[in-house]
């Protein structure tokens, strides 16, 4: 009697359980059609919540939440493979068909901007001369079999987590040119097999193999690539006076290689802020020389954190990928006072501006030039999935500008499902090379909330510059301190530091008990204007820790002589 009793429970449990999602057929009417007609897409699935039905080379779904019987008309342009995805809660099921196209060979634009008629291949005059920035596109089949290539994880898309997460990638060769026809539906699957091999999800520790059948690989070339809303979003500092006008040359080369789809906006600043053009990608307007005019009504502080929140708030497309370019050749030193002066609430802490644009889904791609912080620009852009540069010259600068539109416009996707876990995921792939030798390449992402407060020191206020060897506040700083005193007094809780600083001149000694004594002028002034005194801490430093070394110009001296605050909410 127990052992029917358990029998019937047994049973009762199994029927509790929901039924498992199941794909009983997804095909095509037809294998194979001519270029311009049409044929039929077929499906029926079982105990699926919903399904989602894509095609290969188009970022677009075709269908989602379509019926679980159903079919569609498609008439696609090219030979392509469909992937139908059926979801029942944390389970889904995956199948595919594919569909060969008798066509015409197609029209690709290459990146010399002319117009090859080639079958599904990239046929351009590759760069012959050795560089480490994309500049050339070649072919794998005309790729010399001893050569080795690199691989980049250049950005990952995580917005569809849990159900898939993108990985852009990049392969060029020593001389700078992109390699091609590594997968569909340029290249083959058998040749993408050949080039990426296996790849993995590291999550907290633990390694998570992804089999070859579980990640697809697809090639995008200009016309198949994405549609892209970029910000320009542009230092105009007083440091920029010898830079300027490469860096408006440069600009201007990047906006020359965009596709027709592509929009773009263009915010400049220094310690204000100006969005100079709204999101367009009408290139007569975006290349007027109006727009270009070195440094015009600018030459002030450098508002980074503030202008980079301003250049996320102009991409409004939400159908697009979204990508800010953020140059500067300096320190951040302003987004406080520039925020509280405004009115805008921008941003001036690195991790709001990170939280912000994770977000909003906006990836940051940082250039550094000069003096610049590097580690803030780097923790910028690999925190929003982005890439950081770092042009050593005007040439490299010029350089940067070039590969960002050839980059975004050439590439390889690599779309699977990742662990449901949140926290930092570590992607890893095996690579080959020609020669059959190896490599691994790999990039960290975190999913779900971050802790940021290691980031709150790197936020630094600059809030008074002084004259050789003095330490009295000009009325300018005196001004701001007022301003972040309202502030302080509103938010009782907030605490500073002073760190006062001197210029290259003098003693080590002689520096630091001047350095002090800034600290002290600051002190009091905040004190004045009712900051409680053990609200604050005095940091001197001296001559130890220069914004510019060597002082080559007096503006670099007197960017030395200076007093930050780090406010600590």
């Amino acid at each position: 009697m127990i052992y029917i009793l358990a029998c019937f429970l047994f049973l009762g449990l199994i029927s509790c359980q929901s039924p498992k999602v199941k794909i009983i057929s997804f095909n095509t009417s037809d294998s194979i059609i001519n270029e311009g007609s049409k044929t039929y897409l077929n499906w029926e699935v079982k105990n699926a919540d919903s399904i989602v039905l894509k095609q290969l080379g188009s970022d677009d779904l075709l269908l989602e939440n379509a019926p679980l019987k159903s079919r569609m008309a498609i008439s696609p342009a090219f030979s392509t493979e469909f992937t139908l995805t059926a979801y029942n809660g944390d389970e889904d099921s995956k199948s595919k068909c594919s569909l060969s196209v008798i066509v015409k060979p197609p029209l690709i634009k290459t990146i010399h901007d002319t117009i090859k008629i080639v079958k599904p291949i990239v046929e351009v005059e590759p760069s012959k001369e050795k560089s480490k920035y994309i500049k050339g596109l070649q072919t794998i089949e005309n790729l010399d079999k001893t050569s080795k290539i690199n691989y980049e994880i250049f950005f990952i898309d995580r917005l569809n987590f849990p159900k898939e997460v993108k990985l852009y990638v990049t392969v060029k060769d020593e001389n700078g040119n992109f390699i091609a026809n590594l997968a569909q539906p340029f290249g083959t699957k058998e040749t993408s097999k050949k080039y990426f091999l296996d790849l993995s999800d590291e999550v907290n520790g633990k390694k998570h193999n992804i089999s070859e059948d579980e990640y697809d690989i697809e090639e995008r070339h200009d016309t198949l690539s994405q549609k892209y809303s970029f910000s320009l979003v542009l230092d105009h500092s007083g440091s920029m006076v010898q830079v300027i006008d490469i860096l408006h040359k440069s600009v201007k080369q990047f906006i020359t290689k965009m596709e027709k789809s592509d929009k773009t906006s263009i915010v400049k600043f220094d310690h204000i802020i100006e969005r100079t053009l709204q999101l367009t990608n009408d290139k007569q307007q975006l290349l007027n020389p109006t727009v270009f005019n070195g440094l015009n009504n600018f030459g002030g502080g450098t508002a980074l954190i503030a202008a980079s929140d301003e250049g996320i708030r102009s991409l409004n497309e939400n159908k697009t990928v979204k990508i800010e370019i953020l140059f500067t050749d300096g320190a951040e030193n302003s987004s406080f006072v520039t925020s509280l002066l405004t009115g805008q609430g921008y941003s001036y802490k690195p991790k709001s501006l990170i939280y912000k644009a994770r977000e909003e889904n906006v990836k940051i791609f940082t250039i550094g030039f000069g003096n610049v912080d590097k580690d803030l620009l780097e923790k910028i852009s690999s925190l929003t999935d982005g890439k950081s540069y770092y042009a050593n010259n005007g040439n490299e600068l010029e350089q940067i500008f070039n590969e960002l539109p050839r980059i975004f416009h050439n590439y390889y996707i690599i779309t699977f499902k990742p662990k449901k876990i949140e926290g930092q995921h570590s992607f890893q792939m095996t690579v080959a090379n020609p020669d059959g030798s190896t490599d691994k390449i790999s990039r960290i992402t975190n999913i779900g909330k971050i802790d940021l407060s290691d980031l709150d020191n790197m936020q630094k206020e600059c809030i008074a510059f002084f004259e050789h060897k003095s330490e009295e506040l000009k009325d300018e700083s005196k001004f701001w301190i007022e301003k972040i005193s309202t502030y302080l007094n509103l938010n009782r809780n907030s605490l500073i530091e002073i760190h006062g600083h001197t210029d290259l001149t003098g003693s080590k000694e002689a520096n630091l008990e001047l350095s002090k004594k800034r600290c002290e002028s600051v002190y009091r002034e905040f004190a004045k204007n009712g900051v409680n005194k053990a609200r604050m801490s005095l940091k001197p430093h001296g001559m130890s820790v220069p914004i510019w070394n060597p002082e080559l110009n007096e503006y670099q001296s007197e960017q030395n002589r200076r007093v930050e605050l780090i406010i600590k909410d």
